[in-house]
């Protein structure tokens, strides 16, 4: 169980290149909870991540890590607190897998130190429950695209952090392991720790998530439940859909049906 944690974004502001890429977001995620960044292509999910993160810098606004200006704290104190996945993540170097996920222990570690018994106990851990620890020798260039996607998942649960901040960890993946990967999710919320997603998959957000943040055109349209948003008018609005909606096995499905614009 990870000490109580909180992570809150507080008037997030970003301009990249003279451009407004967020306005003056809050956000908070809190142990035990997984939250949901959705919103259309464009709407600022990513960069309010890497902002959360420490990757980007805010115009104005803070982040604060249980009340800390996150500003004030070193880098690795920060990545022990915070792990971050970013969208797309990339390995260029011909590492074995079991290398790519001992990376994560490099916030405990320092950069150069050997491994402690505590580091390679976290490292199996996380590739045994991401299921890859048939895979620790193999080179991960030889990998699928999905088998990447869990090894950098594992390589995220390493380093044990309160906090998981994930940028669409699911979209490279096929049907039983994204449902695999959204219970991994749930499963560490439920162990004490808080999860920030950046999805697309409405169903999932609706079914997996606590809370939600509705993003568009860098601005926050909605946050709460996702009962509360997830409804029709917002989901005609910022995404211009119809969708299905309704409730199985006591959770709520949301099942985008037709455009309803050009």
């Amino acid at each position: 169980m990870n000490d109580n944690c909180e992570l809150r974004g507080c008037g997030i502001a970003v301009s990249i290149d003279g451009q407004t890429i967020l306005d003056g977001v809050d956000i908070s995620v809190r142990s035990g909870e997984v939250v949901g960044l959705l919103g259309p292509n464009g709407a600022g999910k990513t960069t309010l991540l890497r902002t959360l993160a420490g990757v980007l810098a805010p115009s104005h606004g803070e982040v604060r890590i249980d009340g800390v200006d996150a500003a004030g704290l070193t880098s690795l104190h920060r990545a022990r607190r915070v792990a971050y996945l970013a969208q797309g993540a990339q390995v260029d170097w011909p590492l074995s897998v079991a290398s790519v996920v001992a990376l994560g222990r490099v916030p405990h570690m320092g950069y150069f130190a050997s491994p402690s018994r505590s580091d390679e106990d976290a490292v199996t851990r996380a590739m045994q429950r991401t299921k890859i620890s048939g895979l620790a020798r193999r080179c991960i260039g030889t990998l699928s695209g999905g088998e990447r996607m869990r090894v950098l998942v594992a390589r995220l649960l390493a380093v044990e952090a309160a906090i998981l901040l994930a940028d669409e960890p699911v979209a490279a993946l096929d049907p039983f392991y994204q449902l695999e990967f959204m219970d991994l999710f749930a499963e560490q919320a439920a162990q004490g720790k808080g999860v920030v997603l950046v999805l697309h998959d409405l169903a999932l957000a609706a079914r997996y998530c606590h809370r939600l943040v509705l993003l568009d055109a860098g601005s926050m349209v909605a946050q709460g439940t996702p009962a509360e948003v997830l409804t029709d008018e917002l989901l005609a609005s910022v995404y211009g859909i119809e969708a299905l909606t309704g409730t199985f096995e006591n959770s709520r499905y949301v099942l985008p049906w037709r455009r309803n614009r050009d």
